[in-house]
């Protein structure tokens, strides 16, 4: 008879503590645990503005169409008409420097820039490489609206063939180095653009450092 009334009272304490953490909802911490579990188990969610575009694309891997504008002798702002339909890009020619824009020089730089997108209606198709510390990306970009292979037909090598823009050479990687020099070397040959006046490219390229 005792014993059946003590398993009476076990039983008895055993149905409150259950009815008690019902409801308080004070589970424990096994079931918080499996709980936990599940979570991490579940997708995490997309992430917001610029990082999920960074997390999802290579630079080496960004390519796009569109119009563009001209801001001086080395940059372009390209209203994207392809995959990105709408975004505006900043884009910094790679491999090339021009004046700035509070000089003559960058104005006449400038109008080059113009006039090699002309060739394209205005219309270019950019491949980027990088990023810069202004956050434009940096581009290698021909006229027209579709991406070549070879860099030679770019508007990067054209400006440096002009005379009106110089090859960047702390920024110009293994791969592109030679190309770019030769296409400033047969401007500086010729005697075409800046490098018609010497005296200006000596002081031009001591201020850069190249």
């Amino acid at each position: 008879m005792r014993k059946n009334r003590f398993k009476k009272y076990e039983l008895g304490a055993v149905l409150c503590a259950v009815a008690l953490l019902s409801s308080t909802g004070n589970w424990p911490s096994v079931a918080r645990a499996q709980t936990q579990s599940d979570d991490a188990a579940q997708p995490a969610p997309a992430i917001a503005g610029r990082q999920a575009t960074d997390a999802a694309t290579d630079h080496e891997q960004i390519s796009f169409m569109g119009r563009a504008h001209v801001i001086d002798g080395d940059t372009i702002h390209v209203w994207d008409k392809g995959r990105y339909g709408g975004k505006k890009w900043k884009v910094r020619i790679y491999g090339v420097d021009a004046p700035e824009m509070d000089t003559r020089a960058g104005v006449v730089a400038k109008k080059q820039m113009a006039a090699v997108l002309s060739k394209g209606n205005f219309w270019v198709a950019c491949r980027v490489r990088t990023r810069d510390v202004y956050e434009r990306v940096v581009a290698v970009c021909y006229p027209g609206q579709r991406l070549l292979a070879a860099e030679e037909a770019s508007i990067n090598i054209a400006m440096l063939r002009s005379g009106y823009g110089f090859a960047y050479r702390h920024f110009l990687t293994p791969d592109s180095y030679r190309e770019y020099l030769a296409a400033e070397k047969a401007a500086h040959d010729a005697g075409l653009g800046f490098w018609a006046d010497k005296n200006f490219v000596r002081k031009y390229r001591a201020k850069k450092h190249f």
